[in-house]
């Protein structure tokens, strides 16, 4: 069993690289679906519009955090309706521990495509962060439902629930998300 350090299982990097893959995947749809359109002069601007969003997320992959929130928000002025770029929005202030203002992207993200991979989980993530565990439950559960092997969503979900009190859940999850743990 491995050692839980400041609230976080060394594991956890590899959970959050996964997470992060499922975002650039995520988002190479959202670019696809961009580029899409009927009138050749819609066609070039989606298509200008993806390509803004594919660099982006190159941007993102290579820590240039700054130059990836140009793009993506360059994005939305052309379509504010791209949930992917809000999720990378989320994400970026996730890396950069904004906590408050990566919950105002993913909620946005949240609103527009309330089923795509990954943003219930780094809502929860971020509440968790935060120290608001009552608020975490929520979409960490919801995160768990949607992938039920996985690890982060449970480890956590059993956390938030010990620090709120609520036993019940609290021993199963952190046992299953460490007996997972390899």
């Amino acid at each position: 069993m491995q050692r839980v350090v400041n609230g976080n299982l060394p594991t956890m990097k590899r959970t959050a690289t996964l997470m992060f893959a499922i975002f650039l995947a995520a988002g190479a749809m959202e670019a696809q679906s961009l580029a899409g359109g009927s009138q050749q002069a819609a066609d070039v601007e989606h298509t200008d519009v993806a390509k803004i969003f594919q660099h982006g997320q190159f941007a993102l992959q290579a820590g240039e955090l700054d130059s990836a929130e140009v793009d993506f928000r360059k994005v939305l002025r052309a379509d504010p309706q791209a949930a992917a770029a809000y999720v990378n929005l989320g994400v970026i202030e996730m890396r950069r521990k904004n906590w408050d203002k990566a919950l105002v992207e993913l909620r946005r993200a949240e609103k527009l495509a309330p089923t795509m991979a990954g943003i219930r989980l780094n809502i929860g993530l971020a509440e968790y962060k935060r120290g608001n565990y009552p608020d975490a439950i929520m979409p960490l559960g919801a995160a768990l439902r949607d992938q039920p092997d996985a690890v982060q969503p449970r480890y956590l979900l059993g956390l938030c629930y010990s620090f709120v009190g609520a036993a019940r859940g609290c021993g199963e999850n952190v046992a299953t998300a460490l007996a997972a743990d390899v």
